[in-house]
């Protein structure tokens, strides 16, 4: 069966220019997301990881950034945003999403296999997505400017962790996406 994560955080009126500044505000909206799961087992069998591309009866298919633009309304311009950020997650945190560090609920990837205690080379932390759907589920009353930044950058984060790059734990967003 396939599952689709996307339980998402309510967008409040309030957010939506931020939403907009963010290009997240069409995603964002969309209330639910049908998965056709004969179309998704047809793609998968005809899916070659070395060229990344699906072969089809017609020919090779692959899916480009454009694509992705046009299915999800995403921006694709603009420079890419890449490097590291200087601070550490849970200050990231504090600071960007307002949760104070003894509050945030993160948790870091581990490598399977003998040693399931073993950290990964490059550790990731993500955020529970449980809890930041619940602690953004309404914006407060009569919030400031910050407060609403914060709601909106919650509502990006659950998006990209439980739609646009959904892994299959789907209880986690990392928090690189912060950056």
């Amino acid at each position: 069966n396939v599952r689709c994560h996307r339980v998402g955080i309510p967008v409040d009126p309030l957010c939506s220019a931020a939403l907009h500044n963010l290009g997240f505000y069409q995603i964002a909206k969309m209330k639910k997301i049908n998965v056709d799961k004969y179309l998704i087992s047809a793609l998968v069998e005809r899916w070659r990881p070395e060229t990344n591309s699906f072969h089809l009866p017609v020919g090779e298919m692959t899916v480009t950034l454009q694509d992705v633009s046009c299915l999800w309304g995403l921006p694709i311009h603009g420079k890419p945003i890449i490097g590291k950020a200087g601070a550490t997650w849970s200050g990231l945190i504090e600071r960007l999403l307002g949760i104070p560090i003894d509050e945030q609920h993160m948790k870091q990837k581990r490598k399977r296999g003998d040693d399931d205690n073993i950290a990964v080379k490059n550790s990731q932390y993500s955020l529970n997505l449980g809890k930041l759907r619940e602690r953004f589920q309404v914006v407060p009353d009569n919030p400031v400017d910050r407060e609403i930044h914060w709601h909106a950058r919650a509502i990006v984060l659950e998006i990209l962790g439980s739609t646009v790059f959904t892994d299959t734990s789907g209880d986690g967003v990392p928090t690189m996406y912060l950056q």
